[in-house]
């Protein structure tokens, strides 16, 4: 989970990870308005946000 300011964001990470459900149940759980999820598939949605795997390694 990220902290920016008093703005919780929930980040889940893995492969297998195309369902909002999980996301949704942790940021319901701590408090969150939004999640990301990193996985396989990009679609940006209200408070949901999915980004590919290999955007965050090609920037290593």
């Amino acid at each position: 989970m990220l902290e920016l300011g008093n703005e919780k964001i929930v980040v889940e990470v893995g492969l297998g990870k195309e369902e909002k459900c999980q996301v949704k149940m942790t940021m319901e759980r701590v408090g969150a308005e939004r999640g990301i999820v990193v996985g396989r598939k990009y679609e940006i949605g209200d408070r949901i946000a999915f980004y590919p795997w290999q955007l965050f390694v090609s920037a290593l």
